[in-house]
């Protein structure tokens, strides 16, 4: 580009050198430094002079109306373009979609937990009847299958659980009087027993008991009979005797109430602290020798011996085509096993009724000395004609006849005896309804179990009931023409009535109803499904073995098909009793 500014007008003289001092050398003076000069900077011309006074607004036009109103345009950049306007569209869409998920889980959860709309109806039981119209409902069962189970094992110990410990220790006064009572009855039964032996051994006729206790006189003094607590004279004109005497504490009482159970054709009588025997009372008297503990503190002593490993299961199965007042034709079956340390055992075996014959299978069974040939038909169904069970086995002895031959018998009692039975039954559960025994333990509830829609009753017992609904219970007891047969049942028992009323029943009461559980479901039709009891056993310090741990028992129950028809086939390939016998080596009989 050309240069717009002019040169100087003169250039500028190169200043002069100084003279320098003449050295021995002359040196020639440096030329002067060449450079291009600076041009000055041009001088603009002023600004001209500006008015700054603000001109007038222009005059505003009218507003146009709002429907002619133009909204501004953007302008359009160039690069960038229009910016478009947000839409809202996917936000509404997950909001909608949201709503649907909470409602759907919301459903689910109470179509699972049958809630709402989704709540079954059932036929439910109020606790101040339960008893009762629980078993007026059963009473509706015509036929059904039942599986009775109980499983025992070792496991962790829970939290706050502990072994039962009686508050106090044994009275020392009760002990020494319960020894007396154990001395008392070594006494009568050699008593009874000379006495037996006195009209054995006549020759007469008459074969009359002694006027007195002569014969017996030296035993006698040695025992606490010397202290003339006790009475005896003839009755039936010799033919017979009475024999009282007076014990001194209810444990030896309650025990020698329940022993007749073993073979007396005539029940001892007891009138207060006074026993009386008489010719047909067994000989076999027995108590403890030892002041009986209560049973928590000798079930909790006996854990000592269970190791850490045990395990076992119990289970009872049985079906009738037709209600239990007809028993026509029925099945029954059973599974045991288990194992104990380094023993186990399966036990597992089946009966049937069919058009008047019985069946028996065996289809487990241990290999010891005295099961072990049973093997020997092991999964074989073995017909027992029911004119054969009952008629004599020229064979010999047959266990499965014999067990046959019993069954009719039983049979036929149990028709006889079931409306009786019964009766007796339902005023025992009216009894617990008027006394208020039944307690819920919280709400009733509907639960699924296994897919079937039940009803849930967590009960317990009510302490302050017991004493009185076991007087009412023994009241009716007494007045049953079944009650001979009942005796050696613990609610009859007068000393259990004093048991009932001591402060060891109350601890004892207490550390049961927090260690057991009892719950029933019913259906939809209020027919009970399932029955269910566990019991918590807590070993004592002592159980090293089962330091950290309980025992679980559990007791259950199971009823279904009810009143659905069942039909039970007969066995296909069943040999009768004399082809297996024949079979059989040696001289084995079944």
């Amino acid at each position: 580009m050309d240069n717009i500014y002019p040169p100087p007008t003169s250039p500028i003289p190169p200043t002069p050198a100084p003279t320098p001092t003449p050295p021995p050398t002359p040196v020639p003076p440096s030329p002067p430094p060449s450079y291009q000069p600076v041009p000055p900077r041009p001088v603009m011309p002023p600004p001209a002079p500006q008015n700054f006074q603000t001109p007038p607004p222009p005059p505003m036009s009218p507003r146009p109306p709002m429907s002619s109103v133009t909204p501004p345009v953007t302008p359009i950049i160039p690069g960038l373009g229009v910016r478009p306007k947000k839409s809202n569209g996917l936000l509404y869409f997950l909001i909608i979609l949201l709503i649907l998920v909470i409602l759907g889980g919301a459903t689910a959860f109470a179509y699972t937990q049958q809630l709402w709309i989704f709540k079954p109806s059932f036929i439910t039981y109020p606790k101040e009847t339960f008893a009762s119209s629980l078993l007026a409902k059963i009473s509706e069962i015509e036929s059904s299958s039942y599986k009775i189970s109980s499983r025992l094992n070792v496991g962790p110990r829970d939290a706050r659980a502990k072994p039962f410990e009686l508050g106090k220790n044994l009275d020392p006064v009760l002990v020494a009087n319960y020894q007396d009572d154990y001395e008392r009855v070594q006494t009568l039964r050699q008593v009874l027993d000379l006495l037996k032996q006195s009209v054995v051994k006549k020759t007469n006729t008459a074969k009359t008991y002694p006027t007195e206790l002569s014969l017996a006189s030296d035993l006698a003094k040695k025992s606490p009979l010397l202290k003339g607590d006790y009475q005896y004279q003839t009755t039936e004109n010799g033919k017979n005797f009475l024999l009282s005497a007076t014990f001194d504490t209810d444990q030896a009482i309650a025990q020698l109430n329940r022993y007749d159970v073993f073979g007396s054709t005539t029940p001892i009588i007891v009138e207060g602290k006074t026993i009386k025997f008489t010719k047909d009372t067994s000989t076999y008297l027995a108590i403890n020798s030892d002041l009986p503990k209560p049973f928590l503190v000798s079930m909790t002593d006996s854990l000592k011996l269970i190791p850490a490993d045990v395990d076992f299961l119990g289970e009872f199965n049985m079906a009738t085509e037709k209600s239990l007042d007809n028993l026509t034709n029925w099945l029954f079956g059973f599974n045991i096993e288990g194992k104990m340390s380094d023993l186990s055992y399966k036990i597992n075996a089946e009966a049937l009724r069919k058009n008047g014959n019985y069946y028996f299978k065996v289809n487990n069974v241990p290999s010891l000395f005295f099961l072990g040939e049973l093997a020997t038909i092991k999964g074989q169904w073995v017909k027992v004609i029911d004119k054969n069970a009952t008629s004599s086995d020229e064979n010999g002895f047959s266990l499965f006849s014999e067990v046959a031959k019993g069954l009719p018998e039983f049979e036929k009692k149990y028709k006889e005896r079931r409306a009786e039975v019964f009766a007796l039954l339902k005023k025992i559960v009216e009894i617990a309804d008027q006394k208020q025994v039944i307690v819920f333990k919280g709400e009733p509830k509907a639960e699924k179990i296994n897919g079937q829609n039940l009803f849930r009753y967590d009960i317990g017992i009510k302490k302050e009931s017991v004493l009185p609904f076991i007087e009412r219970v023994t009241e009716e007891v007494a007045k049953s023409p079944s009650s001979g047969e009942l005796r050696g049942v613990s609610v009859i028992d007068t000393a259990w009535l004093t048991y009932l009323g001591s402060e060891e029943f109350n601890e004892v009461f207490d550390y049961l109803d927090q260690n057991i559980k009892l719950s029933f479901w019913t259906d939809k039709a209020g027919f009970p499904i399932i029955l269910e009891e566990s019991l918590r056993l807590v070993p004592p310090e002592s159980a090293t073995q089962l330091a950290g741990k309980q025992i679980n028992l559990v007791f259950r129950t199971v009823l279904s098909d009810v009143n659905i028809p069942i039909k039970i086939d007969e066995p296909t390939n069943a040999k009768s009793l004399e082809e297996v016998m024949k079979n059989s080596a040696g001289d084995f009989n079944l």
